[in-house]
């Protein structure tokens, strides 16, 4: 039976604050990408080792308190990233795939820290990604509605199977499919 004290439930709790706080920033970092890379770059070189030290916190902590001499076999830091919220995994996806994505956030000294971070945090996060309910907006199924009418095949939220993102339509005619993302910034029209 492991003994948890006050104290102790603080500690998690004031890591797991200040992670939800990483992640949000984190998935900021996604929006200045496509502006201004060089900021985004700045940024995720703090955020992203920042991120992992707190993980390797929590792990080395949980590692401790079950007896393993404070080592963190990678299953501890699997275990303990399910303490994190849904919404900040879910920021945390963001990130790494804007980090394969946008130019801007490839760079060497960038890719070993978002490697490592995908490593422990990427399945469960593109798992928390990808079990949000999407719901098309009343504007969407009336665009979707008249796609339809016009004679094209339409799959409203269709689901990337390597992004875990959700493309609000999917349109297909006999010759083409262009997939309708979100009107949001920075969102461009791809054609499959």
């Amino acid at each position: 039976c492991v003994c948890v004290c006050p104290r102790h439930v603080m500690y998690l709790s004031t890591c797991v604050y200040v992670f939800i706080g990483v992640a949000n920033m984190l998935w900021a970092v996604c929006f200045f990408a496509p502006s201004s890379p060089e900021t985004a770059r700045g940024l995720a070189l703090v955020l992203v080792p920042q991120a992992l030290r707190l993980l390797d916190a929590v792990a080395q902590d949980a590692a401790a308190a079950a007896g393993s001499g404070g080592s963190t076999p990678r299953h501890v830091r699997e275990k303990v990233s399910s303490i994190y919220p849904q919404e900040a995994l879910v920021q945390i996806q963001q990130f790494l795939v804007s980090c394969r994505l946008e130019e801007g956030l490839r760079v060497h000294t960038l890719t070993a820290c978002v490697n490592d971070l995908e490593t422990v945090l990427g399945a469960v996060s593109h798992a928390a990604f990808a079990a949000r309910p999407s719901r098309p907006s009343r504007s969407q199924l009336e665009l979707s509605r008249t796609l339809r009418d016009m004679g094209f095949v339409v799959q409203d939220e269709f689901c990337c199977a390597i992004s875990g993102y959700s493309i609000d339509m999917l349109v297909s005619n006999a010759s083409a499919s262009v997939a309708l993302p979100p009107c949001s910034p920075g969102a461009r029209l791809a054609w499959a």
